[in-house]
């Protein structure tokens, strides 16, 4: 990956859109999630990847969400997080989506609009509903992703 602001928003959009494919997801639960908080890997780094995200963090509040992420996307985000996240500087256990200086990408938005009001609705969900709303077929064209190489530009 050359390193410009193009590719490294690709990867984002490109992982967030194969996470959503896999398991739909709240705007604001995608954006938020954390490695270490939400995801576990009981057999090992190369085993099952499991998403828990706390009832206290889901819209009705009631029950935890829990989901077992499938092989070839698993494989993905870990590729992304070996990656793409050390190149960013990014904390590799932290959020899976930072700044291009490898910030939370959730509190970089809340520095600009502030924390979110109940009921109005939040930039960084409008922001992520734009972000994986996006025709998968413009993004996909021309990149291919391979786990041993990473993201690679075909045209």
């Amino acid at each position: 990956m050359a390193g410009s602001k193009l590719d490294f928003v690709r990867a984002q959009v490109a992982v967030a859109i194969d996470f959503q494919l896999a398991i739909p997801l709240r705007p604001q639960n995608l954006s938020r999630l954390n490695w270490q908080r939400h995801l576990s890997e009981p057999d090992g780094p190369r085993g099952r990847l499991l998403l828990h995200i706390p009832k206290d963090e889901m819209k009705g509040g009631r029950e935890d969400f829990t989901a077992e992420v499938p092989d070839d996307v698993a494989r993905r985000l870990r590729w992304y997080r070996r990656h793409i996240l050390t190149r960013l500087n990014a904390d590799v256990n932290g959020d899976l989506f930072v700044t291009r200086k490898g910030s939370s990408l959730v509190a970089a938005i809340m520095r600009v609009f502030g924390p979110p009001t109940k009921g109005v609705p939040s930039p960084l969900a409008a922001s992520m509903t734009s972000l994986i709303r996006v025709p998968l077929g413009n993004l996909a064209k021309p990149w291919v992703c391979t786990i041993s190489g990473g993201p690679r530009q075909t045209r």
